[in-house]
């Protein structure tokens, strides 16, 4: 009981924008990876589906506590054309306060602002007027989740992780909040799957 009450979900919202043109491309040469700013939609993602990666290696992995990554020696565009055409450009991922601020405007109102801090790094988003449609996701305001994923405070883990995942008669429980991998779904599905081998191996 102590860890339904007490295990907390973190707000989050993104908000995506149907461009004309992908002038992050043709402008920028930007594929793939993201722009970090002190504004209210924190975060800009470009997408990566027009890029050729060379297979040439650059010396030298990059390591990290959990895993090694290769470094590849180049990046480049795939396709002029499809730089010209239109695209989706993820304009604000945020989460905590900063989510809940952006999430309490309306719709409209959330791509304006949105819009206009993306203008101070690539002005001719408003310039060239090229945002033609958008949609955004506050999960708070998800009926089934009321929140996008789980965010241990220092001592949850150690307080209450084996209980979360402990069956309770004929309740097995899983979910992101349920693995050690909060806000990912391989959390999500690594423990469905402690919770059907649990199932299964019930006398």
């Amino acid at each position: 009981m102590s860890a339904i009450r007490n295990l907390t979900y973190a707000s989050s919202i993104k908000v995506l924008l149907n461009t004309s043109e992908r002038f992050w491309e043709t402008k920028y040469g930007i594929i793939g990876g993201a722009s970090q700013m002190d504004l209210v939609n924190r975060q800009v993602y470009y997408p990566s589906d027009n890029a050729t990666v060379s297979k040439e290696r650059s010396s030298g992995p990059l390591k990290s506590v959990n895993a090694q990554f290769q470094r590849f020696a180049k990046k480049s565009i795939s396709d002029s054309e499809v730089s010209h055409g239109a695209g989706v450009l993820v304009g604000s991922y945020c989460w905590g306060q900063d989510a809940r601020r952006l999430g309490g405007l309306e719709p409209q109102a959330r791509v304006d602002v949105v819009v206009e801090a993306i203008a101070n790094i690539h002005p001719e988003i408003i310039e060239k007027g090229m945002v033609k449609e958008h949609a955004s996701m506050f999960w708070d305001e998800n009926k089934y989740a009321g929140a996008a994923f789980s965010f241990m405070r220092p001592g949850d883990f150690s307080s209450y992780y084996v209980d979360t995942i402990k069956p309770e008669g004929n309740l097995f429980f899983a979910g992101e909040h349920c693995s050690l991998d909060n806000g990912w779904i391989q959390g999500a599905i690594i423990s469905s799957l402690r919770a059907v081998e649990n199932l299964v191996e019930r006398p």
